[in-house]
């Protein structure tokens, strides 16, 4: 498979991909990099190193705007702004301080004697900004500070230059992690993951998180709260089953040198097609991007399309706002896929899925029936079909210790609230 670089749109990070997705980025203003080695470095140091700086500044100059005081106080911080919207529905409360952590997300900059001081008494100690977030919270005093960014830096370095302050740190597991990124995670005094087996690896290969709950997703917690409130009518035998799409486009991101990572997905797919031909099962191929993402969608499409060139397929593109995601796993009676996060969400709604174990370096965190290693189609046929036959309950039973895949012991959404007061 032929591999192309290029440079994201903020021309902040270097990102490979296959060389088929190249035209699609090329529409989402990513910028391609020369194949000359020597033009391509010289290309590299000019934008990641001398014109980054240049940019930030030009961005805080432009969109930042100076407040010559400090931040009100508030009792409950969410840590990292990007999506605090949706994160603010699981707080106790709906009056709460919506924190940016991301440079270029900066829109006010509070300045006040307090944190010229605290800067430059830290000014050796640590990031000027990692200072800057630490004082604003210092000034803010909330009870709790929560954040999905479970995997951020920034999180760890503040709660731990925190952790005497009296202020309770929160981070939330926000999507499936490998066992090599859970053992390496950085300082986290209170962490809550979807089931035992990340409690389990957590205590037996982290020292740095002090306490570490399951707890279950707090996005489908949030997406079943979303059906509950809304009176939204589910059928569950609208499909025989559900493909999730896991296109994947950057090859040095998630799963980086996992070489059989495209083509074990795209087995999926195939396979998963086949399968409802043959036996004329209705099917929903639920897409990853949303449906108002314009261009965004493209790249699923061609990315399968270079996967799968011999069947028809239809990728349905969900209205995330409305969760439709999680609603087209609802209303099948088999979900399919190979490593996405929803695979485990799923268990919120008591939904079967079958986890295909083909991918190098990820690992569902149970055996039995939910569990196929084998590549061949024959399997593969066999397992679906007996997966079809049988009830939710039954499904159960055949899977060892279903609490390791998924806390399903607790009202998610109400213990992330008493937990966060």
């Amino acid at each position: 498979m032929e591999e192309f670089d290029l440079l994201d749109p903020k021309k902040n990070r270097v990102l490979t991909t296959p060389k088929y997705l190249k035209d699609h980025f090329r529409s989402l203003n990513y910028h391609p990099l020369p194949k000359n080695r020597i033009i391509k470095k010289i290309k590299l140091f000019i934008d990641l190193k001398l014109l980054r700086k240049l940019r930030i500044i030009m961005n805080l100059l432009i969109n930042g705007k100076l407040i010559f005081s400090k931040p009100p106080n508030f009792e409950y911080l969410i840590f990292d702004d990007v999506a605090s919207k949706e994160v603010g529905k699981i707080m106790p409360t709906s009056i709460y301080f919506a924190l940016p952590t991301r440079i270029e997300k900066f829109k006010n900059i509070y300045i006040s004697k307090e944190i010229i001081i605290y800067l430059i008494k830290n000014f050796f100690r640590n990031s000027i900004k990692v200072n800057y977030l630490c004082c604003l919270i210092k000034i803010i005093k909330p009870k709790t500070v929560v954040t999905i960014a479970d995997i951020s830096l920034d999180f760890s370095l503040v709660s731990s230059i925190l952790k005497n302050s009296g202020i309770k740190f929160l981070a939330i597991q926000d999507s499936y992690r490998q066992i090599e990124v859970l053992s390496k995670l950085h300082y986290l005094p209170n962490y809550l993951t979807y089931g035992n087996h990340e409690v389990g690896i957590i205590k037996k290969y982290n020292k740095n998180i002090s306490k570490v709950k399951s707890v279950g997703s707090w996005k489908a917690a949030v997406a079943k709260d979303y059906f509950e409130k809304n009176n939204i009518n589910l059928n569950e035998n609208k499909y025989d089953i559900c493909l999730i799409s896991e296109a994947h486009f950057f090859l040095n991101q998630e799963y980086v040198g996992v070489k059989n990572i495209i083509e074990n997905i795209g087995l999926v797919a195939r396979y998963t097609l086949k399968f409802c031909k043959k036996f004329n099962k209705k099917i929903i191929f639920s897409g990853r991007a949303d449906i108002n993402s314009g261009n965004k969608k493209n790249g699923e499409k061609i990315f399968y399309r270079n996967q799968i060139k011999d069947q028809e397929f239809n990728i349905s593109f969900p209205n995330r706002s409305k969760y439709e995601n999680y609603r087209n796993l609802i209303n099948s009676n088999l979900v399919i896929g190979s490593h996405s996060t929803i695979l485990k969400e799923i268990f919120e709604f008591k939904k079967k899925i079958l986890w295909c174990d083909w991918v190098d370096t990820t690992e569902f965190p149970s055996k039995g029936i939910c569990v196929l290693k084998s590549k061949r189609y024959e399997d593969f046929e066999k397992k679906v079909l007996e997966l079809l036959e049988i009830n939710y309950q039954e499904y159960i039973s055949k899977i060892d210790d279903i609490d390791s895949v998924y806390n399903t012991n607790v009202d998610t959404l109400n213990f992330l609230k008493q937990e966060i007061r």
